[in-house]
C-alpha cells in the first residue's frame, strides 16, 4: 500500500475485529488513521462488501471466512504482525468479540484490554452480582439454576417468598437475547421445555425489579482514570421492548444523580476499565434505590456514541484514538474541558418507529418542525434519521429519529408526537 511505509513510522499498529459492522464503528477506524497509526483489521465481509471509508483509512484488511474459529484468526494476526511489526493494541468493541480479543492480547502478548481469565468471569451476572456487593451496592435477588424444582423453590421458599415476575437470562449473554419474564409456574415449565432444551447453557434466575432504567457510560484512559461520564434514561427496558413489539426511546440527561455517578464510578474501579468503553445499567426503583443491573465492557448499543457526540459537541470517536495513540497533549486539553463542564450541553433522544403502527404524525412533518441549526430554548433540531439494521430491529425499531434540545419538555413533546 502507498502510505504504509509512512504509517509504520507511526510507532502504534492497532488491530480491529469485525471493524464493518456495525457500519459507523469506521469513525474509530478514521480516528486512528488521523493519529497516524497502522490500522489494520481482520473481517469475515468480502474486502468489495467494506465501505470506502475503511478501504480508504486502513492499512490493511485481513479477509477470513468466520472469527468463530480461533484457528484462522491466529494465523492472520501472525502474518499481519510479520508484514507490519508489532501490535500495540487490539479492539472491536463489540461485546460478542470481547473473548476473541482477550485471547489474541494473551497469545500475542499484547498489553492493554483484558486476558481471558477476566473478561470470561466478568462477563457473567453472576459474578458481577458478586463485585457489585463488594462495591456496597444493593443487588437484586438472584442465582444460577438448571431445573424447574430449583426455581420453584427460589420462588416459594423462605420467610419472604419472592414472587413472581421473576426474570431469566443467560449467565453470560448480550442485550435480550434469550431473556424472559416468567409470571406463573407453568411459565417456569414451559422454559424448561423450549430454551433450555433448545440452548442448554448456564442461566440466572433473578426478582423482577420495578424501576426506571438508566446508564451509567463512559470512556476511560489507559490507567483507568475516566475521560468522560454521562448518562441515558430507557422509556422501558430492551426486554419489555422485545417482548411487547413496541416502538421504544430513551435519552441523554445533561445531569447525574449523586448517587449514581458515586456507585458507576466504584464500578469503573471494580472492574478495572482502562482504555475502554463501558456501559453500565441501573434501576431506580420506586422508593428512590438504586439497583445495578448488569455490566458492558464496551460503548453502549445503536447510535449512542453518536448521541454522546451530539450531547457533548465533542468526537468521542477521536478520543479513544487519541487514547490508544496515547496523545497525551489532546487528551490533557479534553480533561481540562470536561472538568470545567463535566455535563452535556444537550439532552438527545433516540426514538424508534416500527413499521406496521398507525402513527399520527407522518415523516415529513416531524422533520419539518426541527430547527436547521443548533437548537435554543425548545427548538429542537433533527440531527439523525435513518432505517435501522435488521439485526436491531427488535430492540431498537424499524426506523429511528435522533434530535436534541435544550429543554426536556420539549424532547418529551417531540417523542410523544413520534409515537
Amino acid at each position: 500500500l502507498s502510505s504504509a511505509t509512512r504509517d509504520l513510522m507511526a510507532g502504534h499498529t492497532v488491530l480491529f475485529l469485525s471493524p464493518q459492522f456495525p457500519p459507523h464503528f469506521a469513525n474509530f477506524i478514521v480516528g486512528l488513521r488521523k493519529e497516524g497509526c497502522v490500522a489494520i483489521a481482520i473481517g469475515d465481509t468480502p474486502y468489495h462488501s467494506i465501505s470506502q471509508v475503511l478501504k480508504d483509512n486502513l492499512t490493511e484488511y485481513y479477509e477470513i471466512n468466520t472469527l468463530e474459529n480461533y484457528e484462522p484468526v491466529y494465523r492472520a494476526v501472525a502474518h499481519l504482525i510479520h508484514k507490519h511489526g508489532r501490535i500495540s493494541w487490539v479492539q472491536s468493541h463489540n461485546e460478542h468479540w470481547l473473548v476473541l480479543e482477550s485471547r489474541i492480547r494473551q497469545d500475542f502478548n499484547i498489553k492493554g484490554g483484558y486476558v481471558p481469565s477476566e473478561i470470561v468471569e466478568y462477563r457473567k451476572k453472576s459474578v458481577m452480582k458478586e463485585m457489585f456487593r463488594s462495591a456496597g451496592l444493593r443487588v437484586a435477588q438472584g442465582a444460577v439454576l438448571s431445573s424447574v424444582d430449583q426455581v420453584l423453590a427460589f420462588v416459594h421458599s423462605g420467610a419472604k417468598p419472592l414472587g413472581y415476575p421473576i426474570v431469566v437470562k443467560p449467565d453470560t449473554g448480550v442485550g435480550a437475547v434469550d431473556t424472559f419474564k416468567l409470571n406463573s409456574d407453568d411459565d417456569v415449565r414451559h422454559f424448561f421445555e423450549t430454551t433450555f432444551k433448545l440452548r442448554p447453557q448456564p442461566y440466572i434466575f433473578e426478582e423482577y425489579i420495578h424501576g426506571e432504567l438508566m446508564t451509567f457510560d463512559g470512556l476511560t484512559d489507559r490507567k483507568g482514570e475516566l475521560l468522560f461520564y454521562g448518562s441515558f434514561l430507557y422509556d422501558k427496558g430492551v426486554m419489555d421492548t422485545v417482548l411487547d413489539a413496541s416502538g421504544m426511546y430513551y435519552y441523554i440527561r445533561p445531569a447525574l444523580a449523586d448517587d449514581l455517578e458515586k456507585a458507576g464510578k466504584s464500578l469503573v474501579r471494580a472492574f478495572k476499565v482502562r482504555g475502554h468503553f463501558f456501559h453500565f445499567e441501573f434501576f431506580r426503583t420506586p422508593k428512590g434505590e438504586l439497583v445495578p443491573l448488569e455490566v458492558n465492557l464496551r460503548l453502549p448499543g445503536g447510535n449512542t456514541i453518536d448521541m454522546y457526540n451530539y450531547a457533548f459537541d465533542y468526537d468521542f470517536y477521536q478520543l479513544w484514538a487519541d487514547v490508544v495513540a496515547e496523545k497525551e497533549d489532546k487528551l490533557e486539553a479534553w480533561r481540562a474541558k470536561f472538568k470545567a463542564k463535566p455535563k452535556a450541553n444537550y439532552f438527545v433522544c433516540y426514538s424508534g418507529r416500527k413499521y406496521g403502527q398507525p402513527y399520527q404524525h407522518a415523516h415529513e412533518s416531524l422533520l419539518s418542525r426541527c430547527s436547521s441549526g443548533s437548537p435554543q430554548g425548545k427548538d429542537v433540531q433533527m440531527v439523525m434519521n435513518m432505517e435501522i439494521l435488521p439485526l436491531f430491529r427488535s430492540a431498537m425499531g424499524d426506523y429511528a429519529y435522533i434530535f436534541r434540545t435544550t429543554d426536556e419538555e420539549a424532547l418529551l413533546q417531540m417523542n410523544k408526537d413520534i409515537h
